[in-house]
Order: structure tokens, then C-alpha cells, then sequence
């Protein structure tokens, strides 16, 4: 079974033994993936996670600027809402580079708990501490896979 699905900040890829979280959605991009707070995978992540949130701030900054500059009696509403688009924009560009990047095999995972919102997956990550991971905005194949991992791991 290969299969993925998209949640608010990124991708989770599915295969016969792991659960892959990238921010592309690519199998290629799995390969080389570590364990949830392994070493290699901490720095990868936190890497990406600096680039965004970099690229956010400086957005910020160029927004608040120009916002300062031209004074909000000057502005007109449409490029008021314009900069606040460009913001948002932005923040939902970048939101994938915020998650991270690990896979987690079927055999560490606790728990799935599946409702409308958010699935939670409780595993232990690679120092043997419990860990639990949120994906907010599965859609319905989303939940639908997890269900089935869901079913896999209850019966292991």
C-alpha cells in the first residue's frame, strides 16, 4: 500500500510499515527521513522551520513598514486588505516548512484518535518517549486512511 493525504501543514505519506511526515508530499522526499527526535531529523527540521519562520518576519517587518510609512489614513482599503492577503498568503505558503520532517513506524504507534477536526497520533518517538502528533485539516480520505491504521495497529 503507498498512499498520502494533506493536512494544514504539510503531507503524510502511507506505507506498509511507516507513516511519513513531509512537507511536499514527494515519496522521494521519504527516503532519507529519521525517526520523530532523532538527531539528524531534529536538524533538518529545525532548519526549515528557521527558514519559515524567517520569511514570516520579514514579511511581517515589510508589511508593518509600509503600514508606518504611509500612515492608515493615507491607505486605501483595498491595499489595507491587500497587505493583510499578502500576509496570509504567505503564512499558508510557508505553514509546510513549520511541521517538520520524520516518519514513524506502525509498531511505535499508541494510539489514533479520529474526529471531525484533527487526528491525533500518540507513538514513541526515538528516545522511547511518548509523543503525540496533531494533523488538523485531514480531509475525508485523510481520516479514512488513518482509520485503517488505525485498525492495523489495534490488531498488532
Amino acid at each position: 500500500m503507498k498512499d498520502w493525504c494533506k493536512h494544514r501543514f504539510g503531507y503524510v505519506n502511507f506505507d506498509d510499515t511507516h507513516l511519513y511526515f513531509t512537507s511536499t508530499g514527494n515519496w522521494s522526499d521519504t527516503e532519507g527521513l529519521g525517526n520523530y527526535n532523532e538527531e539528524s531529523t531534529r536538524k533538518s527540521s529545525s532548519a526549515e522551520r528557521y527558514k519559515s519562520m524567517s520569511y514570516l518576519a520579514f514579511v511581517f517587518v515589510i508589511t508593518v513598514s509600509i503600514l508606518w510609512a504611509t500612515g492608515f489614513r493615507r491607505m486605501s482599503y483595498a491595499s489595507i486588505i491587500g497587505l493583510a492577503w499578502l500576509a496570509y498568503s504567505a503564512y499558508h505558503y510557508m505553514a509546510p516548512g513549520l511541521s517538520g520532517e520524520f516518519k514513524i513506524p506502525y509498531s511505535d504507534i499508541t494510539q489514533i484518535d479520529i474526529n471531525d477536526s484533527v487526528v491525533k497520533v500518540t507513538f514513541f518517538d526515538s528516545k522511547r518517549e511518548e509523543c503525540t502528533q496533531e494533523l488538523p485539516g485531514l480531509n475525508n480520505k485523510g481520516r479514512d486512511l488513518f482509520q485503517s491504521i488505525s485498525l492495523l495497529v489495534q490488531n498488532d
